[in-house]
């Protein structure tokens, strides 16, 4: 009988929080190969937990994540970080780097013993600049960047570590709508067959334009999920983003 392939991620019965109330309990979820997933909510709703969740940089209360098949607790720090990439919110830093510096720094989980790049890491992280419309930027200090091409730049160093799995926690917030549009695309793009990317927003129009599946996050449970006409309704937006 022939085995069907592992999905890029499946999560069940998750449970986490930061205090005695739990922000979400009972989540159950999965990524199908080449899906891009909007996770929408209200601040506080979870959503940046969850992710951190997902990418294995938090131990659930409850519940388990396989990345295409292997369980995330038996992976370990390296392996989880070329599975899963996850890129957090921004947040400002006294270092300064030179832009393909940073870029190569995307690759780090997969150095060799030895730790020094290789051609095909400087590769890789070169076209990740070039994708991301950075390639004449790579000689520069990060101080010399705008706010949108220091997150173009984030999104490179992720692109460039080739992870099957991108899970983006709000990555196009300083972005204009076109280099929104693009940069997601692009990171679809180079995901292989095998991958999915899941992306935390606030953007509702970016989600009706590009997600596949919209997943709808509030009171410690998923209010909703669907194709984006299905979801972004006037009833389940009310519901997700409640008034004072």
């Amino acid at each position: 009988m022939k085995k069907e392939p592992a999905v890029p991620l499946r999560a069940w019965d998750l449970e986490d929080g930061y205090g005695e109330e739990p922000l979400f309990r009972g989540l159950s979820l999965f990524l199908s190969p080449g899906e891009v997933v909007f996770l929408l909510g209200a601040n506080g709703s979870g959503k940046s937990t969850l992710l951190r969740v997902l990418g294995g940089l938090r131990t659930p209360r409850k519940g388990g994540v396989e990345i295409l098949g292997r369980k995330m607790e038996d992976l370990p720090p390296a392996a989880r970080a070329c599975l899963a990439a996850v890129c957090l919110q921004a947040s400002p830093t006294t270092l300064d780097f030179r832009v393909r510096e940073v870029a190569l720094f995307g690759r780090t989980p997969r150095l060799g013993r030895l730790g020094g790049p290789t051609l095909q890491d400087q590769q890789a992280a070169e076209r990740a600049l070039a994708w991301m419309g950075l390639e004449n930027k790579a000689g520069h200090w990060v101080s010399q960047l705008s706010g949108g091409e220091r997150q173009r730049l984030q999104l490179a160093a992720l692109m460039a570590r080739e992870a099957p799995v991108l899970l983006l926690d709000e990555p196009t917030s300083a972005l204009d709508p076109t280099w929104a549009r693009l940069a997601l695309r692009r990171l679809h793009q180079c995901l292989p067959p095998q991958g999915a990317m899941l992306v935390v927003s606030h953007d509702l129009e970016l989600a009706r334009q590009t997600a596949d599946r919209v997943l709808l996050l509030g009171q410690g449970h998923f209010l909703a999920q669907g194709s984006p006409q299905e979801t972004l309704t006037p009833q389940n937006l009310k519901q997700t983003f409640p008034g004072p």
